[in-house]
């Protein structure tokens, strides 16, 4: 799948956060197949708020239409993706400081 990140700031209260939402258009994956329905809808967001003691809230919101996958699947796949869009965040914000 192919995930385009939007990132913001709000300067006044410090608070960053992180769009994503699919991107079909730029994957450069084969169109989908008779047997196999991709996912449409699959978005969401990171929100970074500072905390006392320099900890920081992450807050994290999802919008994902599984239509008729076995929840097994759906289950696996949106813990291995949020893990490696949190893991993509960490490498990209490292790179633009």
């Amino acid at each position: 799948m192919s995930v385009r990140y939007h990132f913001s700031r709000d300067t006044e209260s410090a608070i960053e956060e992180v769009r994503w939402q699919e991107a079909w258009d730029e994957a450069s994956i084969p169109p989908p197949s008779k047997k196999l329905s991709r996912v449409q809808t699959f978005r969401g967001a990171w929100l970074f708020s500072p905390k006392a003691n320099g900890n920081t809230q992450a807050v994290n919101t999802v919008q994902f239409d599984p239509k008729k996958m076995p929840h097994w699947l759906v289950n696996r796949m949106v813990v291995k993706f949020l893990v490696e869009g949190l893991d993509n965040i960490r490498v990209m914000t490292t790179k633009q400081s």
